[in-house]
């Protein structure tokens, strides 16, 4: 796989820093060159193959990075750069050799405290998140290779297709995280959509939004609400497989406590994910309520059956029987 690091007559380590930006060593390609191979591999898998050998290309050319090819590179190298320290920091906080793994230290560093390393590997992957989402930002604005991908279309047959959309119900400002959620929406539409909708209703809300037709009011409101119910159940769905600090801070700092380790964390402790999926599982519940009333048939009127049969009931009297007074 083709790098977007280490050009012939470039300096890796200028190169790396510059897309790092916050690391004073001095890195040697071949030291890192594992987990940079590992983090490239992830993000082009995420982009798709053609746009990344876009990007590719780009690296290989005379670039700009005042252009928007040039810019979309750098947003690509930052993301790859900050997901392969993330991979390489862990390991080379020790010095591995051939009596086993020992401690760095000299004169004038110390070892970190634990809670440091924590919070540390978690701003590592803020800032690696960060990057993604400002990779997807640019290629959703510029690169019609990206659009035509299957990973941008498959997000976009959804009915939560944007950030802003998301939002509505749930704050998150982050299109990488719309991403990574997109297969509990997915699969929400599936299972808890269709079957309260029906499929032909379901389909054509489906082609009306993708070829921009007008909605009429109540399929506005069926929309809105169908938005929040895939909302929250994509939210259950991701609050227990996907990483914490993926989140907003409303998550991710719910799960973190004073007494936190590198494994062991506080939803171990206090199942505090648990109560989050359980809460948004809640919320979608009374959501698909709100569905089930909007698309339930009305009932039909009651109507009154009449026999016209003035002199003889049902039981067989007349009025002019010696038993009817």
């Amino acid at each position: 796989m083709k790098l977007l690091f280490n050009k012939a007559g470039a300096d890796f380590s200028k190169e790396f820093k510059d897309a790092l930006g916050f690391v004073d060593a001095d890195f040697k390609f071949q030291k890192i060159k594992p987990d940079l191979v590992n983090a490239t591999q992830e993000i082009a898998s995420f982009l798709g193959n053609a746009t990344y050998l876009e990007i590719v290309a780009t690296y290989e050319s005379n670039f700009d990075y005042e252009t928007t090819a040039g810019q979309i590179l750098q947003f690509a190298q930052n993301a790859i750069a900050n997901l392969a320290y993330r991979y390489f920091a862990p390991s080379n906080d020790l010095q591995h050799g051939t009596n086993g793994r020992k401690m760095l230290t000299s004169e004038d560093s110390k070892t970190p405290f634990e809670y440091m390393i924590v919070a540390s590997n978690d701003e590592l992957e803020r800032r690696s998140h960060r990057a993604m989402d400002n990779l997807i930002n640019l290629l959703d604005e510029s690169s019609n290779t990206w659009k035509a991908s299957d990973n941008y279309k498959a997000t976009h047959r959804l009915f939560v297709r944007t950030v802003k959309e998301f939002n509505q119900f749930y704050t998150i400002n982050s299109r990488y995280l719309l991403e990574k959620l997109s297969p509990g929406i997915a699969m929400a539409e599936k299972r808890l959509i269709i079957p309260r909708i029906g499929q032909t209703a379901y389909d054509a809300l489906k082609a009306k939004r993708k070829d921009g037709s007008a909605l009429s009011a109540d399929e506005e409101t069926l929309l809105l609400m169908i938005q929040e119910a895939t909302v929250y159940a994509a939210l259950a769905w991701g609050v227990i497989r996907l990483q914490v600090t993926l989140f907003p801070d409303s998550i991710s700092q719910a799960v973190r406590g004073d007494s936190a380790t590198i494994k062991g964390r506080m939803p171990i402790v206090n199942n505090v994910l648990d109560q989050l999926e359980q809460k948004f599982k809640e919320d979608t519940a009374q959501v698909l309520l709100d569905i089930e009333a909007a698309v339930k048939e009305p009932d039909p009127e009651p109507t009154t059956q009449t026999t016209n049969c003035p002199d003889e009931d049902k039981f067989g009297f007349r009025t002019d029987d010696g038993f009817v007074g």
